[in-house]
């Protein structure tokens, strides 16, 4: 894997991770506006903040973060290729 490919699933990564702890927290600070009943169908196996339903979505979010930003890294390259 490329240098550049690299960094971009790791940015994927942080990001969305990051984004999920920020949805978290704000559902325990506002409840009345919580987003949890949306994540349930995107996060297979998430229940409501259990300590292993919290680290499942955090994994999962991750991963698809870091599934983004390959997916950034890779398509610019290829179709340039194929261009070519």
């Amino acid at each position: 894997m490329r240098r550049e490919t690299k960094t971009a699933v790791l940015a994927g990564a942080l990001i969305v991770g990051l984004l999920y702890l920020a949805c978290v927290t704000w559902d325990l600070l506002v409840p009345r506006f919580a987003m949890n009943s949306a994540w349930a169908p995107l996060f297979p196996g998430f229940t409501w903040l259990t300590g292993g339903a919290f680290l499942l979505g955090l994994v999962e979010s991750a991963f698809y973060g870091g599934l983004l930003g390959w997916l950034i890294a890779w398509i610019p390259p290829a179709v340039a290729r194929a261009v070519r």
